[in-house]
């Protein structure tokens, strides 16, 4: 019984420090000097870290959708919750890079 709780703040928590870790290293930025290697390699980190991000979603809808089934509540709060956390990574993505 604890494993899946234990999995569940690993995949939540670890997954979050990583992408932090991910977009704080490598910046997107408008005046960010125009090496091709650079550029790439933050490309690709910031693909990880929106993997990460979608990931974690996945998991979160998982474990919604066991909890509301169990109580046979409509699909529509999975949608309000996931527009929500959604919303909140746009926005905080945004406010990081604008700076």
């Amino acid at each position: 019984m604890i494993l899946p709780r234990l999995l569940a703040i690993l995949i939540i928590g670890g997954g979050y420090l990583i992408w932090r870790a991910i977009f704080r290293k490598w910046p997107l930025r408008k005046n960010q000097p125009d090496e091709s290697e650079r550029a790439h390699e933050s490309v690709f980190m910031w693909m990880v870290g929106f993997g990460i991000i979608i990931g974690q979603l996945i998991y979160i809808w998982v474990i919604f959708s066991k909890v509301f089934a169990m109580v046979d509540s409509t699909s529509f709060i999975f949608l309000f919750f996931k527009i929500v956390i959604t919303g909140l990574i746009v926005l905080l993505l945004y406010k990081n890079i604008r700076g």
